[in-house]
């Protein structure tokens, strides 16, 4: 086996030929480690610089590694491929619980055939990055094949869920279609085989061209922050220069073999004036008067599905939505639940109907939960009927795939002990599943959060009909955020300062809980906030096989892994002969 480390990039030169070391943008810093000398390269934070050419001079199959120094838990990225390949590759470095920052963080990126192949690096806008070295090593033709094999086939029980804002934050532009391309093409050669695609900042601002709903800061000044800023230049390129992204999406995932469906958060708003009004739209502003009411009688930000014309302005969304060829509608129900309350057309109809008033009852009362209920429910029929409509137009099967809170509510009654939180939230699974309205049902824990499942509960709400039972993995777990985290130093910096980084739960424990999953019997796993979970290398390679259900149900039978990702460490003893240091 040959094995050979490329530790120092000072023979690279830039795209018109100029070597590293004359031109901006970049810089070389030398150090020593067990492997021996090596020159780092560095992007510099807040520059410009032209892409980079490192030549391999290498025949045949390697398997590529590469090696980002891990400063300080600040966010470094990079961008890489072949001179072969028509797509960069974002890589970042992590941060991690038991490490100390000043290591090198390794990933196997990638095999392939290196003939007349050279590697091009690229900055990820301004953003500053650490390159440490390329390990190549040499594959035989049972390990080429073997590897080859791989690759052939999706899963159709893996499902990636993006939030299509966010993938845009370290990025300076300009922004394309290739923009799209480079985020889910990693997904390609991996076990996703449904992409969930993000189509709105908030539940009212489009990340698409609408003529239903807003397009996302068409019309705002005053941006909260850089990544929402960001947000609104991706969209208005697409406006500018003639592309829908959804579009674009679309056909890359069919043309690549990959499912998608639209992702809609039914329900992810705030207060009108909250962030710089960022997160409303025109359809919330102008329907203040279809507000959630509390049992107390205060109002909620959210509007409420208790309301036709709420009900009828999703439908006619999720519906443009489906009107552009996605293979299904993705509604997650858990991010601002719940959709309904004592709001008047409920209220008045319940006394109408049971002479009672509900602000009267037990809160878990069950009848006045079912009564509820039904006005989601018929939200849900509406739907189904739009989209049966849609499919007999395109000529396609158009799932609905409903991510609804995993729980239970332990009530007063000793009739009744212990009730579906979904009931509570105003959910009726049951009579989704019975009639067909929904086609996968999906409980998760707080939408991005981890948790291990009982999912004996769902697995009877499915029993006997045509709805499959899948579960949401969320990647974070709240004692993995610091005591004093602020979001906006994580997601609302300037273009220079390098953002802080969260703790990734260890994909080891991702993928025993999916192997737990599986052997309950979900059919399937979404992946929840993965749109950038390709970036951090070594820790993709095992979410990438979330869908070998039989392989690590078998591997997880009895084991248990460390809380968050552990880095793979490349060496660590890295001494530098002038001292190293980057702005933040």
């Amino acid at each position: 086996m040959d094995e050979l480390i490329i530790n120092d990039f000072s023979a690279s030169r830039t795209i018109s030929g100029a070597p590293v070391q004359i031109t901006g943008g970049w810089e070389l810093k030398q150090y020593i480690s067990s492997a021996g000398k090596g020159m780092l390269l560095c992007a510099l934070p807040g520059e410009d610089g032209e892409d980079l050419v490192l030549k391999l001079d290498k025949i045949g199959w390697y398997r590529i590694f590469i090696g980002m120094y891990n400063h300080d838990f600040r966010s470094t990225f990079i961008k890489i491929k072949l001179s072969g390949d028509s797509l960069f590759r974002k890589i970042c470095t992590g941060s991690y619980s038991k490490e100390i920052p000043g290591f090198v963080e390794e990933g196997f990126w990638k095999a392939s055939n290196l003939t007349d192949q050279d590697l091009i690096i690229r900055r990820v806008g301004k953003r500053r990055g650490n390159l440490a070295y390329v390990k190549l090593v040499s594959m035989t033709d049972i390990e080429i094949l073997e590897y080859k094999s791989v690759l052939v086939g999706k899963r159709a029980n893996l499902g990636a869920v993006f939030d299509v804002g966010d993938l845009f934050f370290n990025d300076e532009g300009p922004f394309t279609p290739e923009s799209i391309h480079e985020t889910l093409e990693p997904f390609v050669n991996s076990d996703f085989g449904i992409i969930c695609w993000g189509t709105t900042n908030s539940t009212y601002t489009c990340l698409y061209h609408t003529k239903i709903g807003d397009v996302f800061g068409e019309g705002v000044t005053d941006f909260y922050g850089e990544g929402m800023k960001k947000t609104a230049a991706f969209i208005a390129a697409s406006k500018k220069d003639g592309w829908d992204p959804l579009k674009v999406a679309v056909k890359y995932c069919h043309m690549k073999g990959l499912q998608i469906f639209a992702d809609y958060r039914i329900e992810h708003t705030y207060d009108i004036n909250a962030y710089n009004g960022n997160f409303t739209g025109r359809f919330q502003r102008e329907h203040q008067h279809c507000r959630m009411m509390n049992r107390d009688g205060k109002f909620s930000p959210f509007l409420s599905l208790a309301y036709d014309e709420v009900q009828d302005y999703k439908v006619a969304v999720l519906s443009e939505m489906a009107e552009y060829g996605v293979d299904g509608i993705y509604i997650d129900f858990g991010r601002c639940s719940p959709v309904v309350s004592y709001c008047s057309p409920i209220v008045e109809g319940y006394i109408k109907e049971y002479r009672v008033d509900p602000r009267t009852l037990d809160p878990h009362d069950i009848q006045w939960l079912n009564f509820r209920a039904d006005f989601v429910t018929r939200f849900m029929r509406k739907l189904k009927a739009a989209i049966a409509g849609i499919e007999v137009k395109l000529g396609k099967k158009i799932n609905i795939a409903a991510q609804v809170e995993y729980g239970y509510t332990h009530t007063a009654d000793p009739h009744c002990n212990l009730i579906d939180k979904n009931l509570v939230l105003g959910y009726a699974l049951d009579k989704w599943a019975k009639e067909g309205l929904v086609d996968i049902i999906a409980p998760s824990e707080k939408s991005s959060m981890y948790f291990m499942y009982n999912l004996d509960y769902y697995r009877h709400v499915v029993k006997g009909t045509d709805c499959q039972l899948w579960a949401t993995l969320g990647q974070m777990d709240n004692s993995m955020f610091p005591m004093d985290y602020d979001w906006e130093e994580y997601f609302m910096v300037d273009t220079l300062s390098p953002m802080k980084q969260i703790m990734r739960l260890n994909a080891e424990r991702l993928e025993r809980n999916a192997a737990d999953c599986y052997a309950q019997g979900a059919e399937g796993v979404f992946l929840w906030e993965a749109g950038d979970t390709y970036c951090s290398l070594d820790r993709w390679n095992i979410l990438a096989r979330l869908g070998h259900k039989d392989e690590i149900v078998q591997k997880w039978s009895a084991s248990v892994a460390r809380f968050d990702h552990p880095p793979r460490i490349g060496y660590r003893d890295i001494q530098f002969i002038d001292n190293f240091e980057q702005e933040e």
